[in-house]
């Protein structure tokens, strides 16, 4: 609830990069854009599930990716994107059978609106219990998706 999200549409996992490793590895292989810079190890996982995977500097440049990442207040340089950008970007790839991850694992420190209360085809959020709470070697984090996807 704390989220805004059923608990339905609610993957637990021991921290977030669990899901950063399975997740590219569920996804058919397909072009996949990680918009940075930011954390590398979502290029990376994306890469070693076969996907081909191209680094943007904004949401415009991906083009016909089917997957987008992006992190969200990215790490290493804070930049956040608006909900409503992210949402019309998930509605877009979502159309053409994409998915949009949102890696929230820093939206406790921004004042960021969280996409977990708007999911919709399409959209993967990540949250990590670890980084706000101080609890990094508890390995608490879960994934964010439509009932039926999560």
């Amino acid at each position: 609830r704390a989220y805004g999200a059923a608990a339905s549409c609610i993957v637990p996992a021991p921290g977030t990069q669990i899901l950063i490793e399975t997740i590219p590895r569920l996804v058919a292989p397909s072009a996949a854009a990680v918009v940075g810079p930011t954390y590398a190890e979502h290029a990376a996982a994306w890469a070693r599930a076969g996907h081909a995977v191209s680094a943007v500097r904004d949401l415009g440049e991906a083009g016909d990716a089917q997957v987008v990442v992006v992190v969200n207040p990215n790490n290493p340089d804070g930049r956040t994107w608006p909900a409503s950008t992210l949402l019309a970007a998930a509605d877009d790839l979502s159309a053409r059978g994409g998915m949009l991850l949102v890696d929230e694992a820093f939206a406790d420190f921004e004042s960021v609106v969280s996409l977990c209360p708007y999911l919709r085809p399409g959209l993967v959020v990540l949250r990590s219990f670890g980084k706000t709470y101080g609890l990094a070697g508890l390995r608490l984090g879960f994934a964010v998706a439509e009932a039926g996807h999560a």
